[in-house]
């Protein structure tokens, strides 16, 4: 497998890479080569995916309808939760995204 083709599998993996990367440090992503805001993000991610939560019954149903996303449509899936303005309505409105299928665009 080629640089590329692994590049693009691993990102497909997102749900995995989330559930390895949570309860680890900023530091330990980054000593494993990734640069910092990425691990930065790969930590944000994971807590709201994997974190604690009052909302884990909404958070165990955004986790298993966003299997079939990609770290890119999870980045921008939590740009739109980011407007809301409360948590309940950020968890309902990431579940309803992590629902949809197709590509992400911004």
């Amino acid at each position: 497998m080629n640089a590329l083709q692994a590049y693009a599998t691993h990102i497909a993996s997102a749900m995995d890479i989330l559930a390895e990367a949570h309860g680890a440090s900023e530091r330990a992503l980054v000593e494993l080569g990734l640069p910092d805001v990425e691990a930065r993000d790969l930590r944000a991610l994971a807590a709201v995916y994997f974190g604690p939560t009052g909302f884990s019954r909404k958070q165990r149903h955004a986790a298993a309808a966003a299997r079939h996303h990609d770290l890119v449509t999870l980045k921008l899936i939590e740009k739109y939760v980011s407007r809301v303005r409360t948590k309940r309505e950020a968890w309902n409105l990431r579940v309803e995204l992590c629902r949809l299928r197709g590509p992400a665009s911004d």
